[in-house]
């Protein structure tokens, strides 16, 4: 995958999945988190996004880099049940 903000290609291998972490962010849209190992030796938490009518029917939409190394790139915040990425500014003053 390419990292957009990077424009580094990583090749990943999967860690772990984040298994409390399927959550809606719209309408049969959904995103769960998952930790990988990328050539560069760094540890990558990528948000994973899918579409679909139920949990059984998810098909993969796109990934986001959201973490690398630890360091967040940006937030969620929820809002009614969906969840919003924000810029890291807007989570911090939440918080």
């Amino acid at each position: 995958m390419e990292d957009p903000e990077t424009g580094k290609n990583l090749e990943l291998v999967l860690l772990k999945v984040h298994k409390d972490r399927l959550s809606a962010v719209g309408d049969d849209q959904y995103f769960a988190c998952a930790d990988f190992k990328a050539n560069d030796n760094k540890v990558y938490d990528l948000d994973v996004f899918m579409n679909g009518k139920s949990a059984e029917e998810l098909s993969f939409s796109k990934f986001l880099v959201h973490k690398e190394e630890g360091i967040k790139r940006y937030g969620w915040q929820e809002e009614k049940g969906v969840w919003k990425r924000v810029p890291l500014e807007t989570e911090e003053a939440e918080d």
